[in-house]
């Protein structure tokens, strides 16, 4: 009978990776990042932390027929070149009239914000709170250190009387906005 050596997460922040054994031998893995809001200075600081970290105020929520943009960014500290496909594990919440949406999409910022992702992917719900999974392609892309890994969410709703909220609390279970990137190489 043959090992499964699949699996496997370690739940350090230096280490928060997922991969098989034979992933782990070419020196590929899966980074988890969580999408979360810290309250800052300035107001609040959307980022993607590598462990689940406070995080406030926990969602994000839009009334009406506007497109809220929301950047969470994480600095790379270590030259990572990502390819494959990533996953966004996320629940957003629709009251009112009409329907509401998120779209997902993954860019590298450098001074310039360069799409890393195929086109925007989108979730659609007309009413409750639905919990959805989104895969998207990323292309094969260095960061270097000091570059930004840059997650932006769209939410919309379709109308004046329409409530759009998404969840990004890693301290509440099923409320949790994470963010599976491919990681081909670390140097």
């Amino acid at each position: 009978m043959a090992i499964d050596f699949t699996g496997g997460i370690s739940t350090t922040p230096e280490h928060n990776v997922l991969q098989s054994f034979s992933d782990a031998t070419a020196g590929r893995s899966i980074q988890l990042y969580w999408a979360v809001a810290a309250l800052a200075n300035a107001g609040t600081d959307y980022t993607l932390m590598r462990d689940e970290g406070l995080s406030t105020p926990g969602y994000t929520k839009e009334t009406g027929d506007k497109i809220t943009e929301i950047d969470f960014d994480i600095t790379i500290n270590k030259t990572t070149i990502v390819a494959g496909i990533s996953c966004v594990d996320c629940k957003i919440k629709h009251a009112g009239q009409g329907w509401g949406r998120l779209e997902v999409e993954l860019f590298k910022y450098d001074g310039s914000e360069t799409s890393i992702s195929d086109s925007p992917k989108s979730s659609t719900v007309t009413a409750d709170t639905q919990s959805f999974k989104l895969m998207m392609s990323v292309t094969r892309t260095t960061l270097k250190v000091g570059d930004v890994l840059r997650f932006k969410a769209y939410i919309e709703g379709s109308n004046a009387a329409a409530e759009v909220t998404l969840y990004h609390d890693p301290q509440v279970a099923g409320n949790e906005l994470k963010l599976w990137v491919p990681v081909v190489c670390l140097d």
